[in-house]
């Protein structure tokens, strides 16, 4: 399912898309809007604040020089259940947006080598990863997993080792020993 349907604005460096003459009762955080054939993934919502301009706050901040002040949008609501890979349906607006978002979500999972039963090596130039961090996959780079929403709480593994500049090594299930964590065995995170 997409919604559409009024338009939107967003600034240059901002996280924040005001919405004009458009119904987002339906909108999850998770969902992903896509503006100018830029794709983002929604981190919250506020439809209470000014219900004639709800808004969107964004998991990253706007990046182009092309700042639309109004602008059609396409939101993405369907997504696969394990990778959250958005899934395409007849008709769909942006496809090839969408499907190119896909594709570099299964090329970062497919890029992960060294596998061990439950180690990966990842290799991402700069990482500024330590030893416990907890990762996950945002689509395009392997980041820091926050606890500010649900989408970035998501975690693939923690940072076992620093192989290099560019690369760690991520476990990814088991028991976690000899890394220093704050997790609780038996919690659900």
């Amino acid at each position: 399912m997409q919604i559409t349907g009024g338009t939107v604005a967003v600034e240059l460096g901002s996280n924040v898309v005001t919405g004009t003459t458009v119904d987002w009762s339906q909108v999850l955080v998770g969902n992903y809007i896509i503006i100018t054939g830029l794709i983002f993934e929604i981190a919250a919502i506020d439809l209470i604040t000014d219900p004639t301009h709800p808004t969107l706050t964004l998991v990253e901040d706007w990046p182009s020089a092309d700042n639309p002040t109004v602008s059609n949008y396409v939101i993405q609501r369907d997504f696969s259940s394990q990778h959250r890979l958005p899934l395409l349906n007849a008709g769909d607006l942006e496809a090839a947006a969408l499907f190119t978002r896909a594709m570099m979500i299964i090329d970062g999972l497919l890029s992960i080598s060294g596998s061990t039963t439950n180690e990966i090596t990842i290799t991402q130039s700069g990482h500024d990863f330590i030893v416990g961090n907890a990762l996950r996959f945002n689509g395009t780079d392997w980041v820091k997993s926050t606890t500010s929403s649900s989408t970035t709480a998501i975690v693939v593994g923690l940072v076992s080792a620093i192989i290099d500049a560019n690369t760690v090594r991520l476990k990814t299930d088991g028991d976690i020993t000899g890394i220093a964590h704050t997790l609780t065995p038996g919690t659900v995170y």
